[in-house]
């Protein structure tokens, strides 16, 4: 039988780590559009095929890591969306400069905007909302326990 070795001081060596770690990275992240005009449907997350809602998008289709990309000059209610996951991103998708996506907190009074509470503890959280607009009133509670 004939032995092979792998020389990991190779310049092949270190351009099939960094080609197997970029292409890592794009299989488990994924950019998911959301516009007025979309459709909540299975298949939706897409730029040409984006979906309705931010809580379908949460609900159906998220998975930690993905970003959240809203259509700008478009109001996206933002109503009883609860985030389990440990990152994310809602970002707004900025075709025409000066324009932004709002978000919409407007509440029935019974109800929460998003709510931000990770089912894994143990790893650090990191959530971003960024390139939008903000409507109605936001209340951020950091509801962190101390062993003080």
């Amino acid at each position: 039988a004939q032995q092979m070795s792998l020389d990991l001081n190779s310049s092949s060596f270190h351009f099939l780590l960094i080609y197997f770690l970029f292409s890592f990275s794009f299989v488990f992240c994924n950019d998911l559009y959301v516009s007025e005009h979309g459709n909540d449907t299975i298949d939706c997350g897409s730029l040409n095929t984006p979906c309705k809602t931010i809580k379908y998008v949460v609900e159906n289709r998220f998975n930690n890591g993905d970003k959240i990309m809203l259509f700008s000059n478009e109001t996206f209610l933002v109503n009883n969306i609860n985030i389990k996951y440990n990152e994310v991103t809602i970002q707004g998708y900025i075709y025409e400069e000066g324009t932004y996506p709002v978000l919409d907190f407007s509440s029935d009074g019974d109800s929460f905007g998003l709510f931000f509470k990770p089912e894994n503890e143990d790893i650090s959280a990191k959530w971003e909302i960024k390139d939008v607009k903000i409507s109605g009133n936001i209340t951020i509670i950091n509801n962190s326990e101390s062993d003080n």
